[in-house]
């Protein structure tokens, strides 16, 4: 080629010339000092736009100022981004310095257009090239699928998993085409992925990289800010030495593109040459030689009580922020742990003197546990917050399990190698020990089993004085004082224990209650009633006593609870039968007085009432409470506080279905489905938590009744004197609430003689006693409705037509829990069908045809009340009067029927007698329809 032509002579200086000149400077300079960028600006990321409010005021640096508001207004870390804008034309032009956006903006002004700007993540270095060298695909950063940005999923190096030695195929596929994932699916696209790559088209449906590769799996990546999971370390007893390390390997943490851009804009810059962007500077750094040494990196030992990890101070820039990686990693050296753990003592063997004794957990086990809990609560506080921001990918329940999962187990992992359950006890292998006269057990080996169980109990979940003071009235703790009542209570619920293992009694709990105590949307062997009689039946066997459990909880179609209270008995059976009555009425509130009455009818009965829900409400005032504490009475006030459904992203509908209790037991103890709620109806793990709160509560009654035990015996005391059979009366205090002229059931002393004036018929199933059915008194009559009566008696009836005994109330079902909620693991199709899975809440009702008469003869009253009722909650006889019905007393027409009797809450029953006169009598009732509207009675209360 042609030598180029020689420069230009040098311009002669002029004046005019000159006073140009120093004009263009001065307006350079008054440009500098002006804001540059002030203001609200539109900026567009992917598919969202903001109006990022912008201050920048000097050329200089402004498109790094820009590109940093622009990351932190759309929260984008651990890269770069491009900015772009549309000029005039409509043309949109990529800004690379910083003379560009000075020239956008003065552009835009003069044309009197809106600046809008773009926005676009880079790809670093290290994401097009991995760690070990091998090239990834360059595909944009901000990808779509579906119309919506999914996460990746996680895989941690115990986790990694290939087609070839996949231990679930479900492991290996994307959590968007797991409900496809079968190995026909798989081999069909393995096939094509091997077709599509002969012509060079990438196909990333299975993936086998490593946590450290950022490229995203099967789609678009998360969000890059994922929390970091630490390891545990203990804490050493000298300051670690520093050690340098690289972005990878062995000696040191490896660090995020955002974090090795931090330390670049951290250095000095220099004025040799015109600024550069951030993509320039990584654009000269590619072409150099890695020939610099890495930054110095201090390991710090990690600990609760530790800071963040951060980088030693520079004097070239501001020390490195580790910004958390994109998914939950590792770097957990086992040994180490195991090696740092104070105590690994396995407490388990009865003849160990610690065996038994009140639990004490070692200084770095409580720090530890604390560590786990930080993790944990990061991982939840993420995806609280994120719920909803990244698509349904990243929402969908499969993502979110596996990710869980991971870090659940690697969380294990920790806990395995430094402190694994200290407390152990294997009911399946106790004795009661060498009997001791008079008792066929040694209550001093008793004492100790119930004493090991508990801190197993307490172990299991960490600790957390939500096990220890779930129940109300509290024990006294180290943070708190006991409450009022606590110790009477406890004396009240050992007296009973030991009353059962002096006498081998049976011990005999009842339970009633809505859908959660019927166990809907469960097996019925998950209940709580029966986790619970599961969980305290090994331990008292070894005494001899055998448990049984008496549940009754109905669902939302059962009836209502006020008459359920009040025909307990007819329910449960024989009232001294019975030692604790556990009632459970979420959702479902009982109206007062009910709840306040049952309370005194137990109590007078010897039996002790016990809530697992809050009986707040203004049913009972706290002075009314601490009486009844006194007395054996205990609530539980938010169970949920213990399992933290909070562990999810937000109460509603995110959290149904999902898995675990917040402590990562992601199964019961016995091995079933650790669901802690498929819908607003817990799941397995939940009911755990319910039947532990007050297994924790009676194995210290267990305890202190075997310590009363051993009292007497010290004292050479007759054990059946002081532990009598029969129940001791108890003295009810008088509400506060009751005045002198208050003539109501509650003041007058009426609820107080127990259940001993109160005899009912009741169509609720299941019940036990002589009570079968509905129809027990019903008995046959003639065209006026009197009694037919042969030998002087009454004749049953047998043949109830033209009435009829109907089911009005379905059972429970097993509902999402062998369907499968919210995309969850169903329940196996044997299990289903297996008897143990099957419900047995249901209801019955006399249903009328035409207008017969239906007659009862009922019990002996006491005084002198006669109610039928129906199952109709929140309607009973509304809307019913004396020209729909006719009912006969003893064969005189009853009138003026108040079918809005209020003796009852909610209308459900209506009186036919409230006399004195008929205390003492068997009288006889018979009803019929006057005009063919139809009756339903549902139960029939004698007092």
């Amino acid at each position: 080629p042609p030598p180029p032509p020689p420069p230009p002579p040098p311009p002669i200086a002029t004046a005019a010339s000159a006073s140009s000149s120093a004009a263009t400077k001065q307006q350079a300079k008054e440009r500098l000092k002006a804001p540059m960028l002030s203001g609200r600006y539109a900026v567009k990321f992917g598919r969202r736009t903001k109006k990022v409010k912008l201050d920048i005021k000097e050329a200089r640096g402004s498109l790094d100022a820009l590109a940093e508001q622009v990351c932190v207004a759309f929260d984008i870390r651990g890269s770069s981004v491009t900015i772009e804008y549309i000029d005039v034309d409509g043309d949109k032009i990529v800004i690379d310095d910083d003379g560009e956006l000075e020239e956008a903006v003065r552009e835009m002004g003069e044309a009197k257009k809106v600046l809008k700007f773009f926005a676009t993540e880079d790809i670093s270095d290290d994401e097009q090239f991995g760690e070990m060298g091998e090239e990834s695909d360059s595909r944009p950063r901000e990808s779509y699928h579906s119309g919506e940005r999914l996460m990746s999923i996680p895989v941690g190096d115990d986790d990694l998993r290939t087609p070839s030695h996949a231990d679930d195929l479900q492991d290996i596929c994307h959590p968007v085409v797991s409900r496809y994932c079968n190995w026909t699916v798989v081999a069909t696209a393995a096939f094509l992925a091997l077709g599509m790559a002969a012509y060079g088209v990438s196909f990333d449906l299975i993936s086998t990289r490593t946590p450290t590769d950022p490229r995203h799996i099967g789609g678009p990546r998360g969000p890059t800010h994922y929390p970091v999971i630490r390891p545990w370390t203990n804490r050493p007893s000298v300051a670690p030495a520093p050690s340098v390390g690289s972005g990878s390997g062995d000696d040191g943490p490896s660090m995020s593109p955002g974090q090795r851009m931090a330390i670049e804009k951290g250095k000095k810059t220099t004025d040799d040459g015109p600024s550069m962007s951030p993509g320039q500077r990584m654009a000269i750094e590619k072409g150099k030689k890695n020939t610099t040494p890495p930054p110095t990196i201090v390991r710090t030992p990690l600990n609760p009580a530790t800071p963040e990890l951060t980088g030693p101070p520079s004097a070239e820039g501001p020390a490195p922020t580790w910004h958390p990686t994109y998914a939950p990693a590792f770097e957990t050296d086992f040994p180490t742990i195991a090696a740092s753990a104070v105590s690994t003592e396995k407490i388990d063997d009865p003849s160990n003197p610690k065996y038994g004794v009140q639990a004490t957990f070692e200084e770095d086990r409580v720090a530890f546990w604390a560590h786990q809990r930080k993790v944990r609560g990061d991982e939840a506080a993420f995806k609280k917050k994120h719920y909803n921001n990244f698509g349904k990918g990243y929402d969908m329940l499969w993502t979110w399990e596996i990710s869980r999962g991971q870090t659940c187990s690697r969380l294990e992992k920790e806990k395995e190698a430094g402190f694994s359950p200290k407390y152990l006890i294997n009911l399946a292998s106790l004795s009661g020990g060498a009997p001791t006269s008079p008792l066929g057990f040694d209550p001093q080996l008793l004492k100790r089993h119930a004493i090991q169980y508990a801190n197993m109990i307490l172990e299991y979940y960490e600790n957390s004085p939500k096990i220890r003071d779930g129940v109300y009235p509290k024990p006294m703790s180290t943070s708190h004082q006991a409450d009022k009542g606590h110790e009477e209570g406890m004396d009240a619920l050992a007296q009973m224990f030991a009353r059962k293992l002096v006498h081998k009694d049976k011990f005999v709990m009842a339970f009633f209650g809505s859908s959660v105590t019927a166990a809907q949307d469960n097996c019925f062997h998950h209940a709580y009633p029966l986790q619970l009689g599961r969980a305290i039946r090994p331990l008292l066997r070894l005494a001899g006593v055998d448990t049984e459990i008496r549940a009754s909880g109905q669902n939302g179609d059962g009836g209502p609870s006020e008459v359920q209270m009040r025909c307990l008995e007819a329910i449960t059976g024989d009232i001294n039968e019975v030692d604790i009555v556990n009632f459970g009425w979420w959702m479902i509130p009982t109206r007062p007085p009910s709840r306040h009455e049952t309370i005194r009818r137990l109590l007078a009965s010897g039996v002790l009432p016990h809530f697992s829900e809050f009986t707040g409400g203004g049913d009972l005032s706290q002075d009314e409470k601490l009486g009844y504490y006194k007395l054996g009475m205990m609530e539980i006030h938010e169970w949920n506080d213990v399992a933290r459904p909070n562990w999810y992203p937000a109460l509603g509908k995110s959290h149904w279905g999902r898995m675990g209790d917040g402590y990562c037991h992601r199964e019961t103890r016995e091995g079933a489905l650790g669901v802690i709620f498929y819908n607003w109806h817990p799941g397995p793990i939940g009911f755990q938590v319910i039947s532990d709160l007050w297994l924790y509560r009676y194995l210290r009654g267990i305890a202190r009744a075997c310590e009363k035990i051993q009292t007497a015996l010290r004292e050479h005391k007759n054990l059946h004197i002081s532990f009598p059979k029969q129940r001791t009366p108890l003295s009810l205090p008088k509400p506060p609430r009751c005045s002198h002229t208050d003539t109501s059931p509650l003041c007058t002393g009426m609820v107080d003689k127990g259940f001993n004036n109160v005899k009912c018929t009741i169509g609720q199933h299941p019940k036990w006693g002589s009570r079968a059915n509905i129809s027990e008194w019903a008995i046959q009559t003639d065209e006026r409705g009197s009694p037919t009566v042969q030998g002087g008696k009454d004749v049953p009836r047998v043949d109830l037509a033209p009435w009829q005994l109907v089911e009005i109330k379905h059972k429970s079902t097993c509902g999402r829990s062998c369907n499968g909620a919210g995309g969850g693991t169903p329940t196996v199709a044997w299990y289903k069908s297996a008897p143990k899975c099957e419900h047995p809440d249901k209801g019955m009702a006399l249903h009328s045809r035409g207008t017969e008469w239906l007659g009862f003869r009922l019990p002996t009253l006491v005084e002198g009340i006669v109610r039928l009722c129906n199952k109709m909650k929140g309607k009973g006889w509304n809307g019913w009067s004396d020209n729909d019905v006719e009912v006969l007393l003893n064969g005189e027409k009853v009138t003026s029927i108040n079918f809005r009797n209020h003796a009852l809450p909610g209308n459900i029953c209506f009186e036919v007698a409230n006399d004195v006169t008929l205390k003492g009598t068997s009288p006889w009732v018979s009803i019929r329809s006057t005009n063919g509207k139809q009756i339903e009675i549902w139960a029939i209360i004698a007092e």
